[in-house]
């Protein structure tokens, strides 16, 4: 698997989800910690860092009072309802890793909600990459991450699902998706996996 030819897609990765004050870090927390998901994911950036891997960040986030949203349900109103992802506020902000990262992080605005190619110019920017892998880290397992690896397959990507750098709201949800459904239209691998099939170098304790 050539470097250059591979992107990865962080979604979710904002402080509602993992700062200690996040409105959102209650519906995942557990899955986080006993899956180590966010070491993980952050470790991969690192080292992944000397690699040509495209790194693409979609977050979602909303305006206050929340226009984008007309009569929601389920997720994305218990999301409104917690006033969570809101831009200005600081659960909408990026964590402070990913920001750190710079211009090795491109970062896609427009995303409103489970789906990370919907406003947000994210196939048009894979195919200008010549991109031909997409490779899904962040939260939440069942919402977004499903959601756009189904799309990416759909629009013909090779799709890679790095299991050990995703969350969901249990540890059974975990179980089911990378176990039974994952597969059924993309790779399953873990972050050590990856980076060696991206010719990182992969550090052993």
């Amino acid at each position: 698997m050539e470097a250059n030819k591979t992107a990865l897609v962080l979604v979710g990765m904002q402080k509602d989800w993992f700062h200690p004050e996040g409105n959102l870090r209650p519906l995942i927390e557990s899955e986080v910690r006993d899956r180590n998901m966010l070491e993980n994911s952050l470790d991969l950036l690192v080292a992944a860092a000397s690699t040509d891997l495209h790194v693409i960040v979609a977050p979602t986030l909303f305006q206050p009072g929340y226009p984008e949203l007309v009569d929601p349900v389920g997720v994305l109103a218990a999301i409104r309802d917690a006033g969570a992802l809101q831009e200005g506020k600081l659960g909408g902000e990026l964590l402070d890793e990913i920001q750190a990262m710079g211009s090795r992080a491109q970062i896609l605005p427009g995303k409103h909600g489970m789906n990370a190619f919907i406003d947000t110019g994210l196939e048009k920017t894979l195919r200008d990459l010549g991109v031909t892998t997409i490779a899904l880290a962040g939260v939440a397992t069942s919402l977004c991450i499903d959601t756009t690896a189904r799309t990416a397959y759909e629009l013909g990507f090779r799709v890679q699902i790095v299991t050990d750098c995703i969350a969901g709201r249990t540890a059974i949800e975990d179980k089911v998706y990378c176990e039974e459904i994952f597969p059924m239209y993309a790779d399953t691998v873990t972050s050590e996996e990856f980076l060696g099939a991206i010719g990182a170098t992969v550090e052993t304790a």
